[in-house]
């Protein structure tokens, strides 16, 4: 987040414009997992700007919610404080190394947007998420999906959307972003040997706002690429995989 006090206001702005129809099909698919009286401990791993443990903490006051990064700014954690949801820094997995979580310490862990920034062995990733995971309790995850209408354009025209995606093309004017992205069928043999598949879905992050509001030129193909979405779902631009352990 940007030090400069205007900036994050229009941060904050952008950030909801662009991931709110992403989200907002998210939280269709996961809230009836954590609408219950029953306490949970919930982990939102990687919470990055702290809106996802906010949100949970604020719709289901009833359970714990630990926001969990590499680091975490000091102005998003006066925010999670504020809503009692407790901040856990130097939150990241490495290859073959455990992380110093208990066994068995969480009843839900959201792991949303993460796995594709990931460099470790996924496998060891997922397991290590089980472990910590009490019997019966869910993983919920959502990455984006590399078989996305868009992407498959640009590899039609000889583009590699990996290229754009992970900001290769700056040289080491930018962060690498994403290391790696996911097809639905990658992720359901990941996790069949440590989980059960609950459900999974396509969803679209793409709306009217934030970056596509921008763009004139983008804005006339919206409607032709959102029917042909609806047509074959997997064309849609996130994956959302709710599994228990």
């Amino acid at each position: 987040m940007s030090k400069n006090s205007k900036n994050d206001g229009y941060y904050t702005l952008r950030y909801y414009q662009t991931h709110f129809p992403r989200n907002k099909a998210t939280w269709r698919l996961i809230s009836p997992y954590l609408n219950t009286e029953r306490h949970l401990r919930i982990l939102d791993f990687g919470t990055g700007p702290g809106y996802t443990a906010i949100f949970v903490k604020e719709k289901f006051p009833q359970h714990e919610v630990v926001a969990g990064d590499v680091s975490i700014p000091i102005e998003i954690k006066k925010k999670l404080a504020e809503v009692g949801v407790e901040v856990m820094e130097k939150l990241t997995i490495e290859s073959n190394k455990r992380l110093f979580l208990d066994n068995d310490s969480f009843d839900v862990v959201l792991f949303l947007e993460v796995l594709e920034h990931v460099i470790a062995d996924p496998r060891h990733v997922l397991s290590e998420i089980n472990r910590i995971l009490r019997t019966g309790g869910y993983l919920v995850l959502t990455t984006p999906n590399i078989a996305q209408l868009f992407n498959r354009l640009m590899l039609l025209f000889g583009k590699q959307p990996q290229f754009y995606l992970t900001s290769l093309r700056h040289g080491h004017k930018s962060e690498r972003g994403h290391f790696r992205e996911w097809t639905a069928d990658e992720l359901m043999c990941l996790l069949k040997n440590s989980f059960r598949i609950e459900k999974y879905a396509y969803v679209d992050v793409v709306g009217t706002q934030g970056w596509l509001r921008d763009r004139k030129l983008l804005r006339i193909l919206y409607y032709p690429y959102k029917f042909l979405c609806f047509i074959k779902p997997s064309f849609r631009s996130t994956i959302v995989i709710v599994c228990r352990k």
